[in-house]
């Protein structure tokens, strides 16, 4: 009798195990369900994000007024950065080349991808504040129009959806070149709140974790800032300062003077766009300027614009570029970096491995707007081959 009835509630317990386990599975369904549709939902806020970007973009083109004559080749500034990669291959702007020229002090930096840059400058307190528009030419000269300047007052007002389509006109306005001057005491979180209008932010890939920001990995510090321990705590490189001129080649300006010629000899100013080694290549490079060293301390940094470089060229040279390829190697660059400055980093085999060179053009047509630009110049450059053919891999 005792036996039977322990047989009963054996069977019982089978039968309510089964039922729990129905009832688990529909609820994990109902959990699938769920996420699928939580995905769905994220996926068309995303899409109607997008289409709103888009929208106001055109708005703003469509609103624009003429384009601005600005300088053509010479915006530049002493600066330290903190900075972020940023890339959307939907919002590609047309490509602008930067020179580091000697010694930063503090810099973070953060990238958005064609070369573009958005320079924050947190040491200009006395900024002119435009009142009628919110940007206004850097520079203004003859032929061309390079860089604008975005009021600090009108940024901080901007929406997160004003901010996306404004900072995508103005890039493309702009030549690829913005400027907003006095945001003080701009945190790690915001930069990357601000490069997130451009497009996702990258990690840093490759890149000691001692030189990122703790906890944000997408922002990067670059200069000659060290920890308790005497180590670097910045990504630094010891590049020459800017070559001067000769009293015979001044003319009436005389010798003596700063220039962004480049000099084969000293192999300055160090021109070159950010990250050709990367596939794809970021979108724009947001530097925010921590601390800046005084004048003639080094650390100048300046931006050229390279689609008025290659619209200068003749229709021979013109054609004879954009034939050819550049190979962009990360390991080639960290190794010929640290030739001149024994602290830098040279990748890993892992690190090789995971990013191989990469064939960029020495030409790059713009998708949005169809103009072209010298690109591909750079550090990282080992080699340059006509279009269509690649080195073996045992020669990389």
């Amino acid at each position: 009798e005792a036996a039977a009835v322990a047989e009963d509630a054996r069977r019982a317990c089978t039968e309510r195990r089964r039922e729990a386990e129905v009832a688990a599975a529909e609820l994990l369904g109902l959990v699938q369900d769920c996420e699928g549709a939580k995905a769905s939902l994220t996926a068309l806020d995303a899409e109607l994000e997008d289409m709103n970007r888009r929208l106001l973009v055109q708005q703003l083109d469509v609103a624009a007024s003429p384009p601005v004559t600005a300088a053509a080749a010479d915006a530049g500034v002493d600066v330290s950065t903190i900075s972020t990669f940023t890339s959307d291959a939907a919002t590609a702007t047309d490509a602008a080349t930067t020179t580091d020229a000697a010694t930063t002090t503090t810099i973070a930096s953060s990238s958005s991808s064609s070369d573009a840059a958005i320079e924050i400058d947190a040491t200009a307190a006395t900024a002119t504040t435009p009142t009628a528009t919110a940007a206004r030419p850097l520079n203004v000269s003859t032929g061309g129009h390079f860089g604008l300047e975005i009021s600090c007052d009108e940024f901080r007002a901007w929406s997160k959806h004003e901010r996306v389509a404004r900072l995508s006109s103005a890039l493309r306005q702009s030549n690829g070149l913005v400027l907003v001057r006095g945001l003080h005491e701009m945190s790690a979180s915001e930069l990357v709140e601000v490069s997130r209008a451009l497009g996702d932010v990258e990690r840093n890939p490759g890149v000691n974790e001692r030189f990122l920001v703790p906890g944000w990995p997408e922002v990067q510090v670059i200069g000659n800032v060290r920890g308790e321990d005497g180590e670097l705590r910045a990504m630094f490189s010891n590049a020459p300062p800017l070559p001067t001129v000769t009293t015979s080649d001044a003319g009436a300006g005389g010798g003596g003077a700063t220039t962004l010629q480049y000099d084969p000899e000293l192999r300055s100013p160090v021109w070159h766009t950010d990250q050709a080694f990367r596939e794809p290549p970021p979108l724009a490079s947001l530097l925010y300027c921590v601390t800046a060293p005084p004048p003639g301390a080094g650390a100048d940094t300046a931006f050229a614009d390279m689609t008025a470089a290659f619209e200068a060229l003749t229709p021979e040279k013109q054609a004879q570029l954009a034939g050819l390829r550049a190979v962009c190697s990360y390991a080639h660059h960290n190794a010929k970096v640290k030739l001149r400055t024994p602290s830098y980093p040279v990748l890993t085999p892992e690190q090789r491995a995971a990013h191989p060179p990469v064939y960029a053009p020495l030409v790059y047509n713009d998708p949005c707007t169809g103009a072209r630009s010298l690109y591909g110049f750079s550090s990282a450059v080992c080699a340059v081959l006509p279009a269509g053919v690649s080195l073996a891999p045992e020669a990389l």
